[in-house]
């Protein structure tokens, strides 16, 4: 892959849409610090990219990965200033997320809580460490990328 984006939009219908729109380059050395640059279980490594956003009022940095197999796994780690700005950042996507066709799930996956949020033909999984919210999504299939949720775990 030489370039493009991705776009991840949450909709619902009382609210403006939380969308996250991220150029994806073969490598971007500021977003490898912080996603996984190589392949992860079955699935290829096709590029990083990095993106300054609000999500509410909080300003954000989003570094993404992309991954090839089956489906497009992509990863997300945004980086909040703060633990506290990452669990309200965490409920705010929570909401809209939740507001969607998805249903929803706690699931416990090595040891970590994680959202678990399927339907619409994918899978999303979230879960907050330190002043950051990670978040797997799975394009095309509601199957969850285990590989790539255990290898962001650790």
């Amino acid at each position: 892959m030489a370039g493009g984006t991705t776009q991840v939009v949450v909709r619902d219908s009382a609210s403006a849409p939380l969308t996250i729109t991220i150029p994806i380059t073969v490598s971007s050395a500021a977003a490898n610090r912080f996603v996984l640059a190589g392949d992860v279980g079955g699935f290829a490594f096709a590029g990083s990219g990095l993106t300054r956003q609000e999500i509410g009022d909080a300003p954000v940095n989003i570094y993404a990965a992309r991954y090839e197999g089956l489906s497009s796994v992509f990863a997300y780690v945004i980086e909040f200033s703060s633990r506290d700005a990452a669990l309200n950042g965490r409920s705010l996507i929570d909401s809209r997320i939740s507001r969607t066709a998805f249903s929803s799930e706690t699931r416990n996956i090595d040891g970590s809580d994680v959202a678990v949020y399927t339907g619409t033909g994918q899978s999303i999984v979230m879960w907050t460490f330190n002043n950051y919210v990670i978040i797997v999504t799975n394009l095309g299939t509601s199957a969850m990328p285990n590989d790539v949720i255990r290898a962001y775990l650790d």
